[in-house]
């Protein structure tokens, strides 16, 4: 049985999807992991979503969501992909991500702040994939503070060659 991981990136027209971009100028509002598994034969999201940290399929996901990109990933995440089941049903992280925007607001002012809010048990979209990547030692993702990284940043370090 083997599987194939990748990080995709997209945006939706729900309210938070446009407080998102506006609050990081960014196209992008989400992130998520599609993990395709030879065992189920389809490719399911590994995600945080309003609804808590969930696993759909990417037939469903695709129609609440567009996709702005789908990255293939130099190295493997299948370890941080398996740590990550613990994770399901983990809450959503609301107060997190109202931190995020704290750390958001601060780069508007070249400011370097924490997320003064993140709940560890509780998780936001781009916090979990930051999560799967430093739980699979991915290269660079222990630079990456998974309660302060944005869905673009996420892509940035991804396509900046890591």
């Amino acid at each position: 049985m083997s599987s194939t991981v990748k990080v995709g990136f997209s945006t939706s027209r729900r309210l938070v999807s446009r407080l998102i971009r506006w609050a990081t100028r960014s196209k992008i509002s989400h992130t998520w992991l599609v993990v395709s598994d030879s065992f189920l034969g389809i490719d399911m999201v590994l995600q945080a979503t309003m609804g808590g940290f969930q696993l759909v399929t990417y037939a469903a996901f695709e129609k609440e969501h567009k996709i702005i990109a789908v990255l293939d990933l130099k190295y493997p995440v299948d370890s941080g992909v398996k740590q990550s089941a613990q994770w399901l049903g983990f809450r959503y992280d609301y107060t997190g991500l109202f931190g995020s925007a704290f750390v958001v607001f601060g780069r508007w002012f070249r400011r370097k702040w924490r997320n003064p809010l993140n709940d560890a048990q509780a998780l936001f979209c781009s916090e979990a994939v930051v999560r799967v990547l430093q739980a699979s030692g991915y290269p660079g993702s222990e630079a990456l503070d998974p309660s302060a990284v944005t869905p673009q940043d996420l892509f940035d370090f991804l396509n900046s060659g890591s």
